[in-house]
């Protein structure tokens, strides 16, 4: 257990981003040389500002893995919907780690299609929400989607799994006074995780 909370604090000191955009949602805006903010109006522009959400998502998460590691998709069952095929399945996210997910495939596609990452609310049943499998029926939005031609992946939130396990914010605010901690860190160091 020591061991995931170390790693939880070295990433809470990475050195903090020095730009601060007053307004999170407004994505097509980048401060210019003198420090005011400006429309994005080509790619270069765009390239600073994406450079610029990677650095404060990074300040918030960790850095990106730097290894990546083959998908390894397994199936694990298959149901056939009217419209869509629900694909149980898992992928390999990084070494010795899978990530459980239900896949969306509509039944008439050709060629390419749009794609759309589903994520569900801390909730029991996690995945199977936006899959329609159960859970509030205003959440069951790969399903809605899937019907509407999107393939839908919908995978299992890492902290949805330790929330049921452990409650990891009141362990490290008792140990270490610490009262915000992104979980997402502590988790896939924690091989007492059970994973469905």
């Amino acid at each position: 257990m020591l061991i995931p909370i170390l790693l939880c604090l070295a990433s809470l000191g990475a050195e903090p981003v020095k730009l601060r955009y007053p307004e999170k949602h407004s994505l097509l805006v980048v401060f210019d040389a003198k420090g005011d903010l400006v429309p994005v109006r080509n790619a270069q522009d765009w390239a600073k500002r994406r450079s610029h959400i990677l650095n404060s998502m990074q300040e918030v998460m960790g850095p990106l893995p730097t290894k990546k590691v083959p998908l390894d998709v397994k199936v694990l069952e298959e149901t056939a919907k009217e419209k869509y095929t629900l694909k149980k399945i898992t992928y390999a996210s990084e070494e010795g780690d899978r990530v459980p997910a239900y896949l969306l495939i509509p039944h008439k596609i050709v060629g390419k299609a749009p794609a759309m990452l589903c994520l569900h609310q801390t909730t029991s049943i996690g995945k199977g929400e936006p899959a329609g499998l159960g859970g509030l029926p205003n959440l069951h939005y790969a399903h809605e989607l899937a019907l509407r031609g999107y393939i839908a992946l919908a995978p299992l939130a890492i902290t949805s799994m330790i929330l049921r396990k452990v409650n990891m914010p009141v362990v490290l605010s008792r140990a270490f006074g610490i009262t915000s901690v992104p979980l997402i860190f502590c988790v896939p160091w924690n091989p007492l995780i059970k994973r469905r």
